[in-house]
């Protein structure tokens, strides 16, 4: 048996970024899942892409809206794409 996704049948993420200091801020999102890919739309200048742009390393593990934990934390990379994602 396959281990299940963790984020298939969920809405939010928790977003870990790292601050130019490498100080860590976690932020709750909303996301769409497109095969093994997880996108989160917000505006260009957010905090969220800023420290994208800075160090593209994440942590993300799913949570409630409000950014309770209900999963386990995994390592990514982020990137910013500008535009619509099809």
């Amino acid at each position: 048996m396959k281990p299940q996704d963790p984020f298939t049948d969920r809405s939010f993420l928790d977003q870990e970024t790292l601050r130019r200091n490498g100080a860590p801020v976690k932020t709750p999102v909303w996301f769409v899942q497109q095969a093994k890919k997880l996108n989160v739309r917000t505006i260009a200048n957010s905090w969220k892409v800023k420290f994208i742009r800075n160090t593209s390393h994440i942590s993300a593990g799913s949570c409630k809206s409000e950014g309770e934990p209900i999963g386990n934390w995994q390592g990514s990379r982020g990137r910013e794409v500008q535009g619509t994602i099809n």
